[in-house]
């Protein structure tokens, strides 16, 4: 993934070009409106990539913590007759 101040650089980098290189005043704001929203959308993969990884790690976690209270329960079981 690319950092969020090399992007930033790319897509201004990428609105001056699309402005000199554009005549039609709407269709250079139109295509400036893109690659903002192209940003956006990479910055939301980033984040759902982050969420799934943070997920799967809080899944991981709590198996382990499940598996610990599973065995705990079993020794308590298996004291009670004594």
């Amino acid at each position: 993934m690319v950092s969020l101040p090399v992007r930033e650089k790319w897509i201004v980098k990428r609105k001056r070009k699309i402005s000199k290189s554009v005549k039609n005043e709407r269709l250079a704001i139109e295509m400036r409106r893109v690659i903002e929203l192209e940003a956006k959308l990479e910055e939301a993969k980033l984040c759902l990539e982050q969420m799934w990884i943070l997920k799967r790690r809080l899944a991981r976690e709590e198996a382990i913590v499940n598996r610990r209270n599973l065995i705990r329960s079993q020794h308590t079981i298996g004291n009670e007759g004594l």
